[in-house]
């Protein structure tokens, strides 16, 4: 198979490395922006051309396929180029920046007979392939629950030497979508289920200067009932051993990458099954399974459209990211804090956060991500109004649910909700008894 690499950075050199030791790759060429990393690139790996243009290398060398190891956002455009050309593709992971991207790539494949590989080489991987098998032939019977840790540590020179990694629109995200995607996909593989429902959270803990997260955490609902846990960092201190844990009603399986890739099954003696492809490292056995699908129509263990599901989860978590925080004080307080449990009981991350102890610090627990809401009858409240110029500098959105839509609190808030009532049930109209109800019915609502 000829070959041309795309992207001329670490994870290039590790699939030169093994495409040089296969004797049915030739990498016949390489391509990066810089000229001089691509220069110095095909003379390490004993490549014979190289290209500062994309464009060009396609339209001088003859190719079976091109390996895309770019930033995320490139991966769209880039695969889509060579299939038009009629040439396969194999991406790094994930398949595109969003699920869109990557349905619609996926359907380009299909229209034009090609094939494209993601190279979530874990299926490939001793281990985690023994795990997958397993849980895949019911060896552990019914799957309860699965757990996959990914405590892994980047220092700042991660951002610094490829800026993109800090960009969101750029990555598509941070630590879970490119180092927390690789044990969730071997998780929903070997499961082989959808997802039905997500939560989780997001949050930057070490790189505040960047727009993407260093730690994530989500759990999924699977269509067969399944939950599955998925933490992910880039903080960790020092970095761990990768771990995947699966309970099933017969038995335990558990992964972990150190001091090698290694599977232990409690409860249960399933036999190991290994990967296709021969091979010292996991993403040498990719590689030459890539080759073979293409060359050979051998199965490829993670064609494109099996890269799409971790991705839907990966999105599902991050539209998972902000919470609910609801402020007020007085009876409007005592209502606030009965919203925040009903959102909480029912899927939505919320709390309630008292006006005087955020003006005193608290406000740190708000982020951009997160939604406002402020409860007032008058819409006058002392106690808000200082809060509004620090919440407005994050960014958040702010919702005003108030019984006075010509108050300052309704002015400043992005939504309004009105609670209005023309009087209290109380015969003065003084203690709050029908507006407090009308706030709780539009909470419930």
């Amino acid at each position: 198979m000829r070959l041309g690499i795309v992207g001329c950075g670490d994870i290039a050199s590790y699939t030169a490395l093994f495409c040089l030791l296969n004797r049915r790759i030739h990498t016949a060429a390489c391509c990066d922006r810089s000229v001089d990393a691509a220069a110095a690139f095909a003379k390490r790996w004993r490549i014979p051309s190289f290209y500062d243009s994309y464009e060009r290398m396609l339209e001088k060398e003859t190719l079976d396929a091109v390996y895309l190891a770019v930033p995320h956002d490139l991966h769209f455009a880039m695969a889509s180029t060579a299939i038009e050309r009629g040439l396969h593709v194999l991406l790094e992971k994930p398949i595109t920046r969003t699920l869109e991207e990557g349905e619609q790539i996926v359907l380009q494949t299909k229209e034009k007979g090609i094939r494209l590989g993601v190279n979530y080489q874990s299926r490939y991987d001793l281990g985690c392939h023994a795990l997958a098998r397993a849980v895949q032939a019911g060896s552990l019977g019914r799957i309860y629950y699965a757990r996959c840790n990914i405590p892994f540590h980047r220092d700042q020179k991660y951002f610094t030497s490829a800026s993109w990694h800090a960009n969101q629109a750029r990555s598509g995200g941070g630590t879970l979508i490119t180092q927390g995607s690789h044990m969730l996909d071997v998780v929903l593989w070997a499961l082989d289920s959808q997802a039905r429902y997500a939560t989780g959270m997001t949050a930057q803990r070490r790189f505040r200067d960047v727009e993407v997260e260093d730690l994530a955490q989500g759990i999924l609902e699977m269509e067969d009932g399944a939950l599955v846990q998925i933490c992910s960092a880039m903080i960790a201190t020092p970095e761990q051993a990768l771990s995947i844990e699966v309970y099933g009603e017969k038995g335990t399986a558990r992964y972990s990458d150190k001091p090698y890739p290694n599977v232990r099954f409690r409860g249960v003696r399933p036999r190991k099954i290994r990967p296709p492809m021969r091979g010292l490292h996991a993403l040498q056995r990719s590689i030459e399974g890539f080759r073979a699908w293409v060359i050979e129509d051998q199965p490829y263990l993670i064609p494109g459209e099996q890269a799409l599901p971790v991705l839907a989860a990966v999105e599902a978590i991050y539209r998972c990211r902000g919470r609910l925080i609801i402020f007020g004080v007085g009876k409007s307080g005592l209502v606030a804090k009965k919203i925040a449990a009903t959102l909480t009981s029912t899927g939505t991350p919320s709390f309630y956060l008292h006006p005087v102890e955020a003006a005193h610090g608290d406000l740190g627990l708000v982020s951009s991500d997160d939604v406002v809401v402020f409860l007032s009858k008058s819409g006058m409240s002392d106690e808000l109004r200082p809060l509004l110029p620090s919440l407005r500098r994050l960014g958040v959105a702010i919702i005003a649910m108030t019984g006075n839509p010509n108050s300052f609190l309704a002015a400043h808030g992005d939504v309004v909700i009105s609670t209005h009532v023309d009087c209290e049930a109380c015969g003065l109209d003084l203690a709050p008894t029908t507006s407090t109800t009308v706030a709780v019915v539009m909470g419930d609502a």
